[in-house]
């Protein structure tokens, strides 16, 4: 079935992908992600899934989690450059998963019992595939304490995701992703993550002025002018 996804870069059509065998379905039809793959109707096992170490942030790294419950598993995401393991807060952080068939997946911070219940596709994509990545940017505790908010948690924070096939099968227990957020206090500068206007985009002839959205990682306040200067 596979084969019918590499054409010199033509697009496999779900007749070319049917005509290859009964077992050959198309799927994320009109997507990016558009592909021909092998559904074994005989399939009753749920993928399997493990953490995909080419989508997590530099710097990082997955380690076992033996504190999970089974039947469910799990890794902790470790910072490697921080004393304490933690994502500094507002930190954008990248983690992913991979199968060993194409699947959509779900993510959920609250344990449900099954995947219908749960809250959130994995990487905000329902789409059917073999790896998936998730970015996430959480605030510390002294942040949350600033809006009344308590972590009841002490930092740590649990991610439970499970994944189902073409032919319906879904993972009984989650898989768990875990990691701490620093308490102390926020002291790296926001960063702006993107515009709505992006550099060298035209603007309309004979316009005077143009309204512009900025994107920050955490709620901030904002000054501009025409020349480069100290925010003061």
């Amino acid at each position: 079935c596979e084969k019918c996804n590499d054409q010199n870069g033509l697009p496999c059509s779900e007749d070319q992908c049917r005509s290859l065998g009964q077992g050959c379905q198309l799927v994320n039809p009109a997507t990016e992600e558009e592909k021909c793959v092998w559904v074994n109707k005989n399939d009753v096992t749920p993928p399997v899934i493990s953490p995909r170490v080419e989508s997590l942030t530099p710097g990082f790294e997955y380690r076992p989690d033996g504190a999970v419950s089974p039947p469910d598993r799990g890794v902790i995401i470790v910072n490697t450059e921080n004393q304490n393991g933690c994502v500094p807060a507002f930190t954008p952080l990248n983690f992913g998963l991979k199968l060993d068939e194409p699947a959509n997946c779900k993510i959920d911070p609250l344990k449900k019992q099954k995947l219908e219940e749960m809250s959130f596709d994995f990487g905000r994509s329902s789409l059917s595939k073999e790896n998936h990545t998730q970015a996430l940017s959480l605030p510390g505790a002294s942040a949350l304490s600033d809006n009344n908010i308590t972590i009841q948690n002490d930092g740590v924070f649990q991610f439970f995701v499970r994944c189902q096939d073409s032919n319906g099968n879904s993972n009984p227990s989650n898989f768990v992703f875990k990691f701490c957020v620093d308490k102390g206090e926020d002291n790296t500068p926001p960063l702006i993550v993107t515009t709505d206007l992006i550099n060298n985009m035209p603007v309309a002839f004979n316009q005077s002025s143009v309204n512009i959205t900025v994107y920050t990682n955490e709620p901030a306040e904002c000054k501009w002018s025409h020349i480069d200067q100290t925010y003061d």
